[in-house]
């Protein structure tokens, strides 16, 4: 394996082998994409549950929550408005 010979912060040179921060960014790699995939399948079961208690609603109750989802997001917004200003 090669070695570099590289100063630290302290100015001080030390010794790593190379091949060992590869290996270390593949775990990393590796550990962040089984994360992601995880959290995906977390997402679409999340996304599949919503949709279907959504499906049980009637049209007057989709009509009144997209209506109070308006009312909220309005006020929201204002809120937010005078804060920054």
């Amino acid at each position: 394996m090669a070695t570099s010979n590289t100063p630290d912060f302290k100015g001080t040179a030390s010794s790593t082998p190379q091949g060992d921060q590869s290996q270390q960014q593949s775990s990393f790699q590796d550990k962040a994409s089984s994360a992601l995939s995880g959290l995906n399948g977390q997402l679409k079961n999340i996304g599949d549950s919503a949709s279907a208690q959504l499906g049980k609603l009637s049209t007057t109750q989709k009509v009144v929550g997209g209506l109070a989802l308006a009312a909220g997001l309005s006020w929201l917004s204002r809120a937010m408005n005078k804060r920054n200003a």
